[in-house]
């Protein structure tokens, strides 16, 4: 009986594991998606900057 305490035991800190490895991949995927995003936003405000400059730079 304690084998199969010890082995579902084991077993469970497996899966745990498992679960935060996929998490792990998961947010790491996010977070790329996310930085790609931050830096297309980066490089709109500044294509909106310099039309706003040239703009200005109109009147």
């Amino acid at each position: 009986m304690q084998q199969l305490l010890d082995e579902l035991g084991r077993v469970s800190e497996e899966l745990d594991a498992a679960e935060a490895a996929v998490e792990i991949k998961r947010l790491r995927e996010e977070n790329e998606r996310l930085r790609r995003r931050l830096e297309e936003g980066r490089r709109q405000t500044e294509k909106l900057a310099r039309e706003v400059e040239f703009l200005e730079d109109m009147r």
